[in-house]
C-alpha cells in the first residue's frame, strides 16, 4: 500500500510539473553574431576606422590584440541577464586607454567618434532577438577621463522586428574649430537593452498530452489501490 501511494504521488506530481513549469527563453538567439565598429571623423569629413569591423559572437568576451589604429588592443564583451520581470542585454567595446591617441588624421583634427553595432545604415550583421515584447529601452554609456556619460543612441529594428541595430555619434564640440576628441581619453562604450520578459508560453499539445497521461496514470493507480483495500 505504501509503495502504491508513493507511485501515485509521483505520477500526479510529474503531470502537474509538466503542465506548470515554463522555461524563460533567452532573448538573444543562442550563438548569434553581430558586427561592431568604431570610426572617427575629421573636421573636413575624412573617415578614420579605429579598428576593422568585427563580427562577434554574443555572450563571450574577446580581445583582439593590436588591431586598433594606433596599435591598441580592442575588447568586445556581451552578456544577458534575465530577471524576474525584465531582460537586460549589454554590449561593450573597450580599449585600455584611448580609441585614438593622435589629434589629427592627414593634417585634419579628429573631433568625432561613431559607435556602430549591426549598422542600420550599411546593413551589417545585426543582433537577433528570438522574442520581443514590443517595449525596448536602449541606453548608451561612454567612459572617458571625466567619468561615465549616459547617452541616448539612435537605434532601430529590422522588418522582422527582431533584428537590432544601433548607432551613437560623439563630438568633442560643435564649435567651428573643435578640439581633438583624443583629449578626452574615451576608452569604452556600451549599448544596454532593457525590455520586459515575454508572457509565459502556452504548453504545446504534445506537452499537454504527456502531462494528462501522467495525471490519468496516477488516478488509475489510486483507484486500483482502493479496490484492493476494499
Amino acid at each position: 500500500m505504501k509503495k502504491t501511494s508513493l507511485l501515485s504521488a509521483f505520477c500526479i506530481g510529474a503531470a502537474l510539473l509538466t503542465l506548470s513549469s515554463i522555461t524563460i527563453r533567452a532573448a538573444v538567439v543562442p550563438g548569434d553574431t553581430f558586427s561592431f565598429q568604431v570610426s572617427g571623423g575629421t573636421v573636413d569629413d575624412q573617415n578614420v576606422d579605429m579598428f576593422p569591423a568585427l563580427d562577434v559572437v554574443f555572450g563571450i568576451t574577446k580581445t583582439y590584440s593590436g588591431i586598433g589604429v594606433n596599435g591598441q588592443d580592442i575588447t568586445v564583451s556581451s552578456s544577458e541577464t534575465i530577471g524576474a520581470t525584465t531582460t537586460t542585454d549589454t554590449i561593450i567595446v573597450s580599449t585600455p586607454a584611448n580609441f585614438y591617441t593622435l589629434d589629427t588624421f592627414n593634417g585634419s583634427t579628429v573631433y568625432e567618434y561613431a559607435f556602430r553595432m549591426g549598422d542600420m545604415y550599411n546593413g551589417d550583421d545585426p543582433l537577433r532577438l528570438q522574442r520581443f515584447t514590443g517595449i525596448l529601452d536602449v541606453t548608451g554609456y561612454l567612459t572617458f577621463s571625466g567619468g561615465t556619460l549616459a547617452l541616448n543612441p539612435d537605434w532601430g529594428l529590422g522588418q522582422d522586428v527582431q533584428s537590432f541595430n544601433a548607432n551613437e555619434f560623439i563630438f568633442s564640440s560643435f564649435d567651428a574649430n573643435p578640439p581633438p576628441i583624443s583629449q578626452y581619453n574615451i576608452n569604452s562604450f556600451s549599448f544596454v537593452l532593457n525590455y520586459p520578459n515575454a508572457p509565459a508560453a502556452v504548453p504545446e499539445p504534445s506537452t499537454l498530452a504527456l502531462g494528462l497521461l501522467g495525471l490519468l496514470g496516477g488516478m488509475v493507480v489510486v483507484v486500483r489501490r482502493r479496490r484492493f483495500a476494499a
